[in-house]
């Protein structure tokens, strides 16, 4: 059960880091003059294209102690906001791989005042590839979050309630009420 979950806990780590530097990295620079003062150079980040990242990356990572916290539907529950949050970054990667940006698009995620022309606008694409890796990532570490809920069988019986040990059936107690006297109950 810890393998999956040492894993998940790696993929999940990677990817939140994926995520994050892609909200720190210059996805798009330009520059804009009003006509009255000097130009502006601008530099719009991932996290001006795409706020979703820094979030999701952060998500990403706090799902890690989560995955070692829970257990059976709640650990499933994790496994499903991890995948959504896989779906996020994906969805914000390929978004920025498939749309040219234009100038105006550009001026208001820098909010620039509509008197500024952009001139000479440069996109990097390379920055959209890694809210995509995130989102593989996420996606993976979904899968063995899945299979570690599965395989999980709880915590052993000495860690129930006394209330719970005497709900076990007769025959279990007195198999282990045999074992502590130094019995063999297999015998």
């Amino acid at each position: 059960m810890r393998r999956p979950l040492a894993w998940a806990s790696l993929l999940l780590l990677l990817g939140g880091a994926l995520a994050y530097a892609s909200s720190r990295t210059t996805w798009a620079q330009a520059d804009a003059h009003d006509g009255l003062g000097a130009p502006r150079h601008i530099r719009v980040l991932g996290a001006d294209f795409a706020p979703l990242a820094v979030a999701l990356a952060l998500l990403l990572i706090a799902a890690v102690p989560a995955v070692f916290a829970a257990k059976g539907w709640t650990l499933r529950a994790v496994a499903a906001l991890v995948a959504l949050a896989g779906v996020g970054l994906l969805w914000t990667g390929a978004d920025w791989l498939l749309h040219e940006p234009d100038a105006a698009h550009v001026a208001r995620l820098a909010a620039l005042p509509e008197r500024y022309q952009v001139d000479h606008l440069v996109t990097r694409r390379e920055p959209g590839a890694l809210p995509v890796a995130a989102g593989l990532l996420a996606a993976l570490a979904s899968v063995f979050v899945l299979l570690a809920a599965r395989a999980a069988q709880g915590l052993g019986s000495r860690f129930d309630s006394p209330g719970a040990r005497k709900d076990r059936p007769e025959e279990e107690r007195s198999d282990w009420a045999r074992l502590d006297a130094g019995e063999d109950p297999t015998l």
